[in-house]
């Protein structure tokens, strides 16, 4: 069965700790193209971080981190400008926010 909330999750091969999960699904939307969706969960993991104070189960910094490497993952995919991984990581870029 699944931990509560927060706690790690189980699966065949033993506790994965709920971060992992998150992570690896947030993966998954920006490989599928799903950057509007990755933008609100990412949202919704730094704001349950800034509730949940130091030590919670994000931060803004873990999110860029993340998107930086799927972003250089699709960029090292790309056969070109015109490639769809090419596109797929300015997109990740894009998830970014901007401080202005």
């Amino acid at each position: 069965g699944a931990a509560a909330h927060g706690g790690p999750a189980y699966c065949g091969l033993g506790a994965v700790p709920l971060e992992a999960v998150r992570m690896e699904f947030l993966e998954a939307l920006m490989q599928a193209d799903r950057f509007e969706l990755a933008r609100e969960e990412m949202q919704a993991e730094i704001t349950r971080e800034a509730e949940e104070g130091p030590g919670g189960s994000f931060s803004l910094a873990q999110c860029v981190a993340l998107i930086l490497r799927v972003a250089r993952d699709n960029m090292d995919a790309a056969s070109g400008c015109d490639d769809a991984c090419w596109k797929r990581a300015k997109r990740c870029m894009d998830l970014i926010p901007d401080d202005g």
